[in-house]
């Protein structure tokens, strides 16, 4: 399956504390990446940090490593993509 954007679902899935999302039609389930700034490389997520507030938990940065160089980076919504 190809990546792409989209920041909206993105942003609702972090203020929900996931980091996965299931295609209600399809079953399929979608998972966050990242493109590595040093080569361009497809890059998985490797940790996260959660912020816990009013009973209601979400994830506030994201960390990437890169399987090609090794690089982690933390990366915005707007830099994320759903593959």
């Amino acid at each position: 399956m190809e990546k792409f954007k989209n920041k909206s679902r993105i942003s609702k899935m972090l203020s929900q504390g996931e980091l996965n999302y299931k295609d209600p039609r399809t079953g399929y389930i979608y998972t966050l990446c990242a493109v590595c700034p040093e080569d361009g490389h497809d890059c998985p997520v490797t940790s996260h940090d959660r912020d816990t507030e009013a009973n209601r938990t979400r994830i506030t940065r994201v960390i990437f490593a890169c399987p090609a160089c090794g690089n982690r980076f933390a990366a915005e919504p707007a830099e994320m993509y759903l593959m």
